[in-house]
């Protein structure tokens, strides 16, 4: 008969062993460990490798991350939170640190149970006082995810208007051709000093000499 190999951590240490009696119990479990911290219950999962590990919120070194170390160091190991918290801060930490089930303190051994055997077979669980909550964030959530991803698609657009080039304008320097003619302005504008011998022009006045 096969076991699913379970290992329970938890800080206080009468819900400890009370979870160790439920698993104990039951003939399709085994318990391979009991931790109470932080450091120990990583040791245990390293070198016990469980198939669930059940892991309690307010954790000495913190719940959450010990499911994320959990996650990275045992990827087989399907992790089961166990928690007094029922207010949606508090589950989406632990699911979001990869807790495959959330279950809160109080559920009884069959619950526990079955959750157990759930997440030995990938399946979610959540109990019932925390299942609306948890809907309602992920709907938050998706709508914010959406709300950001408009913004980011915007500012894209933007970004590329303003790097695309304009279109091209007529150069201002004057041209060659543009320049007047020195013979041509010659023309337009008589000298007003006269060459020798020739009269002088109308309307200038001889001083005598």
């Amino acid at each position: 008969m096969h076991h699913t190999r379970v290992l329970v951590v938890e800080a206080h240490a009468e819900v400890r062993a009370a979870l160790a009696q439920v698993v104990e119990r039951d003939p399709s479990l085994w318990l391979v460990g009991l931790a109470s911290d932080f450091r120990g219950a990583l040791e245990h999962a390293i070198r016990e490798q469980p198939d669930v590990a059940i892991v309690g919120f307010k954790l000495h070194g913190g719940g959450p991350r010990l499911v994320r170390e959990m996650r990275a160091s045992c990827p087989n190991t399907r992790v089961v939170a166990f928690s007094v918290y029922e207010d949606r801060s508090a589950v989406f930490e632990l699911l979001q640190a990869g807790a495959i089930a959330y279950l809160v303190k109080g559920a009884d051994a069959a619950d526990i149970v079955r959750a157990v055997d759930r997440a030995t077979a990938g399946e979610s669980t959540l109990s019932e006082s925390v299942t609306s909550d948890v809907l309602h964030e992920l709907a938050d959530h998706l709508n914010r995810s959406r709300t950001s991803e408009d913004v980011r698609r915007r500012r894209v657009a933007q970004v590329r208007q303003a790097t695309q080039p304009g279109p091209s304008r007529p150069s201002t320097s004057p041209s060659s051709s543009s320049r007047p003619d020195a013979r041509s302005a010659s023309r337009r504008c008589p000298a007003s000093i006269s060459s020798p011998g020739s009269p002088p022009p109308r309307g200038l006045l001889m001083r005598p000499p």
